[in-house]
């Protein structure tokens, strides 16, 4: 078993893990999550129910999320604050980072009363925009164009907003990478040889950008859901009910949720959306229409 840690900071959260998250931010702080490698006992057979998410199936008993790949359990959740990974699982490094960080942290997060949403975000200044959408719609995309005209990172894949302040939505800022496909960082002029794949057989690369990234606590301004359109760009506004539902949809995990945890998120989405703007973005499936994809956002929001 690993006796080394390392410390990080990640949505607000101090981590202490056995095994190093690559470009994730430092901190020394006492730890809000630990991740250790250790022996599992068998998960409760009784009183549990499953989910399936992707390659993963989730088994949850009251505060126990079990995360399972082909029938093995790879991590365990405790207590919301504590993540066991199998030392007998024999797993790659690289795909438990990818498990931690897309799966268990925001599992962990959920149960911490954050609301958290398929999505990106990015800094405008005082304030963030996010983007939120199906599995390839755009969303990291987007980002990293809106990244590349001088807008700072807030997170990437998980969309991270806490409702403080007289219920006021903040995006709570997640780690420096970006999910990119190797077409999209070619665009830009870099070599995603020189990136790591975010999965084994997978296309997709880790975009590391620390020197863009902010970490903290920023005001969301408006939320953007993402969808392909043939013709030209097009924004267009949604109903409360529309908006409230398009982040329900958005909502990472949701199948894992029992009766009380939905209507709670139900009812947090529809706070959401009466104090952000929701707006349905149609966008065409195009990398030179990058740039004038940003400029039609920017003179949106300037209205």
């Amino acid at each position: 078993m690993n006796s080394t840690f390392n410390f990080y900071k990640a949505y607000g959260l101090n981590i202490k893990s056995s095994i190093k998250l690559p470009g994730i931010v430092s901190t020394f702080k006492k730890p809000d999550i630990n991740i250790i490698f250790d022996k599992l006992d068998s998960f409760p057979l009784e009183n549990y129910r499953k989910s399936d998410y992707n390659f993963l199936k989730l088994q949850i008993a009251n505060d126990v999320i079990g995360i399972f790949w082909q029938d093995m359990e790879i991590c365990r959740i405790q207590n919301s604050n504590e993540i066991i990974l199998n030392q007998l699982s024999r797993l790659k490094n690289s795909f438990l980072v990818l498990v931690i960080l897309g799966t268990a942290i925001p599992l962990i997060l959920n149960k911490r009363d954050m609301i958290m949403l398929h999505g990106s975000a990015v800094n405008t200044g005082d304030n963030a925009i996010a983007f939120v959408g199906s599995e390839g719609a755009g969303k990291s995309t987007t980002s990293h164009a809106f990244i590349k005209k001088g807008y700072n990172l807030l997170s990437d894949d998980v969309l991270c907003i806490k409702l403080i302040n007289e219920n006021i939505p903040q995006v709570i800022s997640g780690f420096p990478i970006i999910k990119l496909w190797p077409e999209v960082i070619k665009n830009v002029g870099e070599n995603p040889d020189l990136m790591p794949r975010i999965q084994s057989g997978v296309e997709k690369r880790f975009y590391f950008d620390h020197e863009n990234f902010i970490n903290g606590s920023v005001p969301l301004k408006m939320i953007f859901s993402i969808k392909w359109s043939h013709d030209d760009t097009i924004i267009r506004d949604l109903s409360l009910q529309e908006s409230a539902m398009e982040l329900v949809k958005s909502t990472l995990y949701a199948n894992s949720f029992d009766n009380i945890q939905l209507v709670n998120n139900l009812i947090n989405c529809s706070k959401i959306a009466k104090k952000v703007p929701v707006r349905s973005l149609e966008i065409k499936r195009s990398l030179e229409e990058l740039p004038n994809l940003v400029r039609i956002i920017e003179n949106y929001m300037d209205k």
